[in-house]
């Protein structure tokens, strides 16, 4: 079980990764680096980019993990979960719609993992 949870992390983590690139391009797209004031808004961008590296290393570190431990075949039916992490994600952070083909194709992702898991 503890393999499962290792993957569902790692997915989990590299969905946060996605939606802190789009807080990230949106930063760097709407922040003013003019000579008077480019400090904050550099620093901000600064952070943003350790958090996505530290965020990206403990996805590799749960990854190998998880490739270590089960079948190829088995863990990369979990990549599909990013397509379920990533909207839920933005919704709540960014404050993005989430439609019902969203949801009802997440359902279908998350039965086809559950099925494609099973022994």
């Amino acid at each position: 079980m503890t393999t499962y949870v290792a993957a569902l992390l790692t997915m989990v983590l590299l969905s946060l990764g996605q939606v802190l690139l789009k807080v990230l391009a949106l930063e760097v797209g709407g922040a003013n680096f003019s000579a008077a004031s480019w400090k904050l808004p550099a620093v901000k961008v600064f952070w943003i980019g350790v958090g996505l590296c530290f965020m990206y290393a403990a996805a590799v570190g749960c990854w190998l993990y998880v490739l270590r431990s089960i079948e190829l075949s088995r863990a990369f039916a979990f990549v599909g979960l990013t397509f379920v992490f990533v909207p839920l994600f933005s919704s709540v952070i960014l404050h993005e719609k989430i439609t019902i083909g969203s949801i009802a194709g997440s359902v279908m992702i998350v039965a086809g993992i559950a099925i494609s898991t099973i022994r």
